[in-house]
């Protein structure tokens, strides 16, 4: 009883005082833990004992770790709601920290009883506290070993804090401002002595912003950490180019540029097309950024297949007899078992996959009909785009392609409209379709492109999480060896680096640098498999 009524002396007070006691006598300036210890002391996130003593060295029990991570995170729960979660834990003085942390999953895999006085190891804390403050792959974390001491303890925690609030999962109270000692001050991040200086951008543009004005981070660790060395510039620019490339020839290596445009016929009659959905600008902004696709070539063909509205059976963009093509010749992305009807019905995964489609057939004519010095070399700057969604819609392996890129070769480079090329005879009614079909996937595109109301929504954190969840996790087979929770850190570290001071980024001055972050640790897009 004594040792209990000790530890709740020192543990048990007010989260809100302001007051701040004096450094704990046996933790002085050369404790390897000293720095961690006053910067959690002088929040009042941790107390020493009734002797006024920190004690450093004695271990931890679970009981009381609980109550240290619910402390430095300000965190408060209801004694009367947060009882009686396990056979050990009823209503003592750490009952409701221990219930709420069970109730907010930190205590998962941990068994029961609780056995509230065990040691806390630090494979216990490291995921107790990863959970608490949902940051991961923490390096500083892993050194610790065995039970932990209240010193250890302190110095986890502290890090993880930093880290967090730098990667914005944790955001510090305004009084906590104040440096602590041995330390320096950035946006109410402490940092100590040896540990890695605040990252400054390196270009920054100092062109005027768009309405709202935006103003990135002065500093940020989660720039360093994202591998992000400078930020986009947020002059508002346009495509370089007055046609439909395939690829992202003329767009601005950090911008995403999806236009709106008002389209006279489509399948007959007016559509003025506008984005509704951020996932699905997600997904063209991924496609974009990784397979070098043109999204409002993308966004041209799903108007064209499905009139943008994606209700029809083969989804958005029709793709569902490319997906077997697509799993058996880019084995990095799909699994054998993975449903075709769920891929193709989905925009993301559909995006993805009319992506590889597209790369795969390119890589099929430039192996049979030198396919790029063919369109490299035509007069209609627009030839590459119109064959591909004549392939597209009539198959790759169409004769009509071959005699357009191989046997009339000379003919149809020079022609000013690929098309006119077309091999002689009476075009037969699919054949009339058909090019009708791949002209005005391109016409779309060229609006898309040439319009200057580009689709700009803000996204938030979970957003990025979503999109991760939802495009890239399905898209990777279970061979590709990609280690989900270090990309869904790197998001959120990227996100981090970027956000305003709401905690948002934009889609279109912010996105593909985002993007650009997680290319780093993702495997490369392979060439297709002949």
């Amino acid at each position: 009883m004594v040792l209990f009524l000790t530890l709740f002396l020192a543990i048990a007070v007010s989260k809100n005082s302001a007051h701040h006691e004096t450094r704990f006598p046996d933790v002085d300036s050369t404790h390897p833990n000293y720095v961690a210890i006053e910067y959690l002391r002088v929040r009042n996130m941790v107390k020493g004992y009734s002797d006024s003593r920190f004690h450093p060295g004695r271990r931890i029990n679970r009981a009381e770790f609980i109550t240290m991570v619910t402390r430095v995170l300000d965190i408060d729960p209801d004694e009367d709601e947060f009882r009686n979660c396990y056979s050990d834990v009823k209503k003592q003085w750490f009952a409701d920290e221990v219930c709420y942390a069970k109730s907010e999953g930190w205590l998962d895999g941990m068994g029961s009883p609780f056995r509230p006085s065990r040691k806390v190891s630090a494979t216990e804390a490291y995921k107790i506290v990863t959970k608490a403050f949902d940051v991961y792959n923490i390096d500083a974390v892993n050194n610790f070993t065995g039970s932990l001491t209240r010193g250890d303890s302190a110095q986890m925690l502290y890090q993880v804090l930093l880290l967090a609030t730098a990667r914005g999962t944790y955001v510090p109270p305004s009084q906590y401002s104040t440096p602590a000692v041995g330390t320096v001050n950035y946006n109410n991040i402490d940092v100590p002595a040896g540990y890695p200086k605040p990252w400054t951008p390196s270009s920054v543009s100092s062109s005027p912003a768009p309405s709202p004005a935006y103003s990135y981070p002065s500093n940020s660790y989660a720039c360093q950490t994202s591998g992000i060395s400078s930020y986009p510039t947020r002059t508002a620019s346009s495509y370089a180019v007055n046609s439909c490339p395939l690829d992202n020839t003329g767009a601005p290596s950090t911008q995403l540029l999806l236009g709106q445009a008002y389209l006279s016929v489509v399948w007959g009659e007016p559509l003025n097309f506008t984005y509704t959905d951020k996932m699905r600008a997600m997904a063209l902004g991924y496609a974009s950024e990784m397979f070098n696709m043109n999204p409002n070539y993308l966004m041209g063909l799903v108007v064209k297949e499905s009139k943008g509205n994606c209700s029809y059976y083969g989804g958005c963009f029709q793709i569902t007899g490319g997906f077997p093509e697509v799993r058996n010749r880019f084995p990095l992305y799909f699994d054998a078992n993975d449903s075709e009807e769920v891929l193709v019905n989905s925009f993301g995964t559909a995006a993805v996959i009319a992506s590889l489609y597209i790369r795969f057939g390119e890589a099929l004519w430039d192996r049979d009909y030198q396919w790029r010095s063919f369109y490299q070399n035509a007069s209609d700057v627009e030839a590459r785009a119109k064959i591909v969604s004549r392939g597209y819609n009539r198959g790759l392996w169409e004769p009509a392609i071959r005699t357009m890129v191989q046997t009339n070769r000379s003919q149809c480079q020079s022609a000013s409209n690929v098309f006119q090329c077309f091999p002689s005879g009476p075009i037969t009614t699919a054949d009339g379709i058909a090019l009708d079909h791949a002209q005005s996937i391109v016409n779309y595109c060229r609006s898309f492109m040439q319009s200057t109301n580009f689709y700009d929504p803000q996204f938030t954190r979970q957003d990025i999480t979503d999109f991760i969840e939802q495009v890239l996790k399905p898209t990777f087979g279970q061979t590709s060896g990609v280690n989900w929770t270090t990309v869904t850190q790197r998001a959120s570290d990227a996100f981090g680096c970027l956000q305003n001071s709401s905690g948002m980024i934009s889609l279109r001055y912010d996105f593909k640098t985002l993007l650009q972050s997680l290319k780093q640790i993702l495997p490369a897009v392979p060439a297709p498999i002949l």
